[in-house]
């Protein structure tokens, strides 16, 4: 029986046009691949770099509107007495503010992990 997700090597090498395949022993198990990622003449880049602009100007505002609305859900309901609301309305303020840092890490982070691949 064959490993999971490996064929065997029948002399791919000699005939295969592209990249060299990546071996172990006589196991093929994936081919080598490049990625030069670019915006460069791609049709509708402005496009699609202006509506993940937005995209994240809409993220950061429902953060905003989190953080305000838990903040006033926890005054309120410590105010009240009410200690499961309050709770909530804590976790909700808290999670607007850990998005919207998420928010303002994200393009350094993807940068980050292409860059360490």
């Amino acid at each position: 029986m064959y490993p999971p997700l490996a064929v065997p090597m029948l002399r791919l090498t000699t005939i295969w046009p592209g990249p060299t395949p990546v071996r172990i022993g006589r196991w093929m198990l994936a081919d080598s691949v490049t990625l030069n990622p670019t915006g460069a003449g791609a049709p509708g880049a402005a496009f699609v770099q202006n509506a993940l602009n937005w995209l994240g100007q809409y993220g950061l505002w429902a953060c905003l509107a989190a953080v305000v609305l838990g903040g006033m859900t926890y005054g309120f309901s410590t105010y009240a007495g009410n200690t499961y609301r309050a709770a909530h309305g804590r976790t909700v303020a808290l999670a607007g503010a850990v998005g919207a840092v998420i928010i303002g890490l994200g393009p350094s982070i993807i940068n980050l992990l292409y860059q360490a691949a």
